[in-house]
């Protein structure tokens, strides 16, 4: 029942997308200057498509592919070579069936969390037991992340959906205490595929530390698991060495995709420390000024002028969920390491450009959205979901059609 529940609404939402999708290629004007691509194989799209077709390239002068991660291009380029569908197509099939799986695996998480009870004891409404509460809970958990509307990024030919995929198994091999060596193999993959893939060596780490009684297996463990752990990362970085002569190179190529020009560190540590890059995006004197070179300039449908709230909407539900015990450690610390990690590295030279994107991946905060849906009044939740769902559609339209919005 539940895993059919979990693909209904996964081909539900993404139903959505698409119509959007299709909408907005036939009926909005294209954005300035937007190249003739496939409507859901947009901006970081293209580089993947260079991927999968012809490999990788560095030029430490320009922006470069190795900017983006193997572990999607890659699953893509099999699919390709196996079925000899187009590139193209072999990125969406790869992004939607992730993405389908994403679906299935945070349905079957949701239910280990909250259908047991384990720290989701809703107050006054239900008691132990009560299985139709916490089974209408995973529900409304499912249309929240289905509903997102940063979420219509899952559906195109991003690496989003790929990451979310091997980020649930990881947790929940945690939760299930699964064998470390899987455990671990399968956060590695997370590594491989974004860079706040690292982030799941968090709890992963938490996990083995109370899984050990003795300081020296403790350091043991942590030793040889927490590197292998990491053994995506490692490997592309022993790639980029081979074929460009440069470890670091996807972290050198990020000087060229920055809005801001370079601070020192005293200046960029301040600008974090204060909230800055989350303020600055709606003062208009400032070089962070949302409106700055973007389009559509409505700002209900400008994510340039959400990214700060899509963010700080990831960094309440956590903070509520860690509170109210909605959610355990391991969760929070993911939840903390994901929001962390983009804000340090990109929100001061970025701008917050795409935080909405990068907060949208943090599952946790599903879980806090479902157990919220459930105790509102039903008008309510459903309208919010509604609104949801319309913005779902909007950006999937305006992707489309090509604007750089987000």
């Amino acid at each position: 029942m539940w895993l059919a529940k979990a693909l209904v609404v996964w081909l539900a939402t993404s139903a959505a997308v698409f119509v959007g999708a299709w909408l907005g290629s036939r009926f909005l004007p294209p954005a300035r200057g937007a190249p003739e691509d496939g409507a859901l194989v947009r901006f970081d799209g293209r580089h993947y498509r260079e991927i999968v077709s012809t490999g990788y390239s560095y030029d430490a002068s320009q922006r470069s592919t190795v900017a983006y991660f193997p572990a999607y291009p890659t699953a893509a380029w099999v699919l390709q070579r196996a079925t000899r569908l187009e590139v193209d197509m072999a990125l969406l099939v790869t992004s939607n069936a992730f993405l389908a799986g994403a679906t299935v695996g945070l349905a079957s998480y949701a239910r280990s969390r909250i259908a047991t009870g384990d720290g989701q004891e809703p107050e006054g409404r239900a008691v132990v037991g009560d299985r139709d509460f916490r089974e209408a809970t995973v529900t409304w958990t499912l249309l929240a992340f289905g509903l997102w509307p940063m979420g219509f990024f899952f559906r195109t030919a991003h690496s989003e959906s790929t990451f979310l995929f091997f980020a649930i198994l990881s947790l929940y091999g945690i939760r299930r205490n699964w064998p470390r060596v899987l455990v671990a193999l399968l956060a590695g993959v997370t590594t491989a595929t974004r860079p706040v893939g690292i982030a799941l060596c968090l709890p992963f780490m938490a996990w083995l530390w109370q899984s050990e009684k003795r300081w020296c297996d403790r350091l043991a463990a942590l030793a040889v698991f927490g590197t292998l752990a990491c053994w995506g990362l490692a490997a592309y970085m022993a790639f980029q060495q081979i074929a460009f002569g440069d470890a670091l190179a996807f972290a050198k190529t990020q000087t060229h995709w920055t809005r801001l020009p370079p601070a020192f560190l005293a200046q960029k540590t301040l600008s974090l420390l204060s909230w800055e890059p989350l303020w600055a995006t709606y003062d208009p004197g400032n070089p962070a000024f949302y409106w700055k070179d973007t389009e559509p300039p409505w700002p209900i449908l400008n994510c340039r002028f959400l990214n700060p709230v899509y963010f700080g909407l990831a960094i309440g539900l956590v903070g509520l969920g860690a509170w109210r015990g909605w959610l355990d450690r391991y969760e929070t610390l993911l939840s903390a390491g994901l929001l962390i990690i983009p804000y340090v590295t990109k929100g001061y030279d970025n701008a917050m450009l795409s935080h909405g994107r990068f907060a949208a991946v943090v599952f946790p905060a599903y879980l806090v959205a479902g157990q919220l849906l459930q105790r509102l009044p039903r008008a309510l939740a459903w309208t919010l979901l509604g609104t949801s769902g319309f913005f779902l559609a909007a950006y999937a339209a305006l992707f489309a059609a090509g604007y750089p919005f987000f």
